[in-house]
């Protein structure tokens, strides 16, 4: 019986790449409250300017290409299996199919489906 081996490959600028997103976010978690002084504007801009950098940060380390990797095949696969449902079922739900996939939301199938074991 053979075994497959998975590896995991991190380098030490991958991993501080990913102590940097995280120090950036509890630095703009800090920044927030230490410009209270300065208006509601100025915290929301530190907080939501450290969070963008911490979020590019971490998609150009390996890691988060990964993650996004994974995120676009986890969604072609919602994306298929929501549109086999729909070819299964009729014109109308197929809209209703397309709509939810078109807005980013997970198709639920309807209560009578569920009751006849339909999914």
């Amino acid at each position: 019986m053979a075994s497959t081996q998975v590896e995991t490959v991190s380098t030490v600028a991958d991993k501080a790449k990913l102590v940097l997103a995280a120090a950036l976010v509890l630095g703009a978690l800090a920044g927030f409250y230490l410009v209270a002084k300065q208006g509601p504007i100025a915290q929301w801009a530190v907080l939501v300017g450290g969070i963008v950098a911490a979020l590019v940060v971490f998609g150009i380390s390996e890691p988060g290409k990964q993650l996004v990797a994974f995120a676009r095949d986890a969604w072609r696969e919602v994306k298929k299996s929501s549109l086999a449902y729909a070819q299964r079922s009729g014109a109308d739900d197929a809209l209703r199919v397309r709509l939810c996939c078109r807005h980013g939301l997970v198709f639920v199938a309807h209560r009578q489906d569920a009751r006849m074991g339909v999914l």
